[in-house]
């Protein structure tokens, strides 16, 4: 018996129409992938990723002046290159402060097999007086290391 490889089930008008793509689908199709694109890019354009650490440090006496003094792991070292600020909590206050903050890279400090780097916050006079801010007063305090886009964090 005589073996057939090619056989046609269907017509030759079937098998045009069946294989053509509509060219409006091809067009809308690419049309709302390029929309998508174009609104991912707009939206890292705009939103912003800020990076934020917390920390907890105390009040410690610098010459006449009070500062709060945090360890920061040093993992982070490298993200300290621009001017940060740091929001700032004294306990026994829920009022949070914006100040600004001195990083310290020249002495690495090892707590529990940890390394970290100290990071000094600048207490303006009206905080110390206003607050009764003492030595050894503990703090909390969240530091923004960067508040980029996510269009710069990339690279763009």
């Amino acid at each position: 018996m005589e073996k057939k490889d090619n056989i046609e089930l269907r017509s030759e008008k079937v098998r045009h129409i069946i294989g053509r793509i509509p060219p409006l689908l091809i067009h809308f199709g690419t049309t709302i992938i390029a929309l998508i694109v174009l609104a991912m890019a707009i939206i890292t354009y705009f939103v912003h990723y800020p990076i934020t650490i917390n920390v907890n440090g105390e009040i410690v006496t610098f010459g006449h002046n009070l500062q709060a003094k945090v360890f920061v792991p040093y993992k982070y070292a490298a993200l300290f290159n621009e001017k940060q600020t740091a929001s700032v909590e004294f306990e026994g206050y829920d009022t949070i402060f914006q100040m600004n903050i001195t990083p310290h890279f020249k002495k690495l400090i090892t707590i529990d097999e940890k390394n970290y780097f100290e990071v000094k916050i600048n207490l303006s006079k009206n905080d110390i007086v206003d607050f009764q801010i003492q030595p050894k007063q503990k703090v909390e305090a969240e530091i923004l290391i960067s508040d980029k886009t996510i269009w710069q964090l990339l690279g763009f």
